[in-house]
């Protein structure tokens, strides 16, 4: 395994299973047992998207995870941060007040280990790294 690999990464256990109501909240590395699993997954992505309103343009964005098993033959997950159409215009919100699976459907989602968030393990790309050095010079 190589040093990036987010299964590799330190975590503490937490005490008691945390809900995750917003998937900003956790980090890659971080170890979350989602629906009735036995075995935790390992966060392996963290991003979003940007979407737009049918019925009026606006912009919102969608957060999202990757998550998967550290054994032979796992399979990711995506997980995202529901979406709410509120009001009788539809005004959508990126208020994240449930989690749900990549068909749309809520899903459980429980933290029981996360890194430490003031060591970040991150690398960076040969060529993000090569962009930051020159654009510093």
């Amino acid at each position: 395994m190589t040093r990036n690999n987010p299964h590799t990464r330190k975590t503490y256990e937490l005490q008691e299973p945390e809900k995750v109501t917003d998937v900003r909240m956790l980090d890659v590395g971080d170890r979350i047992i989602v629906g009735d699993r036995k075995k935790p997954l390992t966060v392996t992505f963290k991003g979003y998207k940007h979407k737009q309103e049918l019925d009026n343009g606006r912009e919102y964005t969608q957060w999202a995870i990757a998550a998967e098993g550290d054994w032979q033959n796992a399979k990711p997950i995506e997980i995202h941060n529901a979406i709410e159409l509120r009001g009788w215009l539809g005004h959508v919100t990126d208020e994240a007040s449930e989690t749900c699976n990549d068909l749309g459907q809520p899903i459980d989602v429980q933290l029981v280990a996360m890194v430490d968030p003031y060591r970040p393990e991150t690398e960076l790309s040969f060529e993000t790294a090569r962009s930051i050095c020159e654009a510093s010079v």
